[in-house]
């Protein structure tokens, strides 16, 4: 009676610490928390230029307030009416308000400047600067003569990309012509002893791959080094450009942690995937040569050839298995 007693009130204990663990882990159930609440923030962006970050409320925020603000400074910089001179600092009770020509731009509170330790005031005036300088290159980038310069940048790359396409596409047809008539006969078939275990042709068809590779690989820089000069020399497509090498590298990225992660069994399932492809290959071969008697064992019939081999392949692909 007293075991069972021991029992019931070790199980009933070994339960009540799963309990706990488990509403301990779920943050809904925690009663206390020294975390602080982060602060959202938003960046002001003009074409691939960022002039400041602002903070937002539940209200109004931080992406909302930073597209409102976008949107007010691109108005004032199509407007060639509005000088530049004209982005001023007006001061209310409870906030310094940027203008041009009259018309708002944003507004900056006292939270605001808290986030760079000054006061608005100041922070107001660095603020000034950056629009000033932004709606200038906002304005120069989109007048006519650098509109006409970056289209002529922008055919001369072309033109220098499709002679590079070109002149690669032709060094690829000249290093195959170059493959096939000075190693093609150069290259013999692996053997051991009277048994061909790779064939020539395979040999010349894994040089060839690798040539492909290396043009498709070089197309691929040539592609991006194009792109990133044609995207940049627009203010539209500059954001882009700047952004080109991460869109490419974010996909590889994935993959390599992938690979990093799992590259213990990958090396594993390689090596065995070979090792089994080229000693099947080679058992093959054998029970070959034993069917066409070029191999002959004494008390072994020519006809046992075959079963054994699937049945030695058989045992190969299941045995690992277990």
């Amino acid at each position: 009676m007293i075991v069972v007693k021991s029992v019931v009130i070790t199980v009933c204990l070994i339960l009540a610490i799963i309990i706990a663990s488990v509403c301990l882990a779920q943050p809904g159930l925690q009663t206390t928390s020294s975390e602080e609440p982060t602060i959202q923030v938003s960046p002001v962006r003009i074409d691939d230029m960022v002039l400041f970050h602002v903070r937002g409320i539940k209200s109004f925020p931080a992406d909302d307030r930073a597209e409102a603000i976008e949107e007010r400074i691109i108005k004032i910089a199509v407007d060639i009416a509005v000088k530049i001179e004209s982005i001023t600092a007006v001061e209310s009770e409870y906030s310094t308000d940027i203008v041009a020509d009259g018309r708002p731009i944003m507004s900056i509170f006292d939270v605001d400047a808290s986030l760079e330790g000054v006061p608005r005031q100041v922070l107001a005036k660095g603020y000034i600067m950056k629009l000033r300088t932004s709606i200038e290159k906002y304005r120069k980038d989109r007048s006519t003569e650098s509109l006409i310069k970056s289209a002529l940048f922008a055919l001369l790359a072309t033109v220098i990309f499709i002679v590079s396409l070109m002149l690669l596409l032709w060094l690829h047809r000249k290093l195959n012509a170059v493959v096939e008539a000075r190693y093609k006969a150069r290259i013999h078939a692996l053997h051991i002893q009277s048994l061909e275990f790779i064939r020539a042709e395979r040999i010349l068809s894994a040089l060839k791959s690798a040539v492909k590779f290396i043009r498709l690989f070089l197309i691929f820089v040539l592609l991006y080094f194009y792109l990133d000069v044609v995207l940049s020399l627009f203010p539209w497509t500059r954001l882009l450009a700047a952004n080109l090498f991460g869109y490419a590298l974010v996909p590889l990225r994935t993959m390599g942690k992938g690979l990093l992660k799992h590259i213990p069994n990958l090396i594993f399932i390689v090596i065995f995937v070979i090792i089994v492809r080229y000693v099947l290959k080679a058992i093959q071969m054998f029970f070959a040569a034993i069917e066409s008697e070029t191999i002959k064992f004494s008390g072994f019939d020519r006809d046992w050839a075959k079963p054994t081999y699937k049945a030695v392949r058989l045992l190969l692909i299941v045995l690992p298995q277990w």
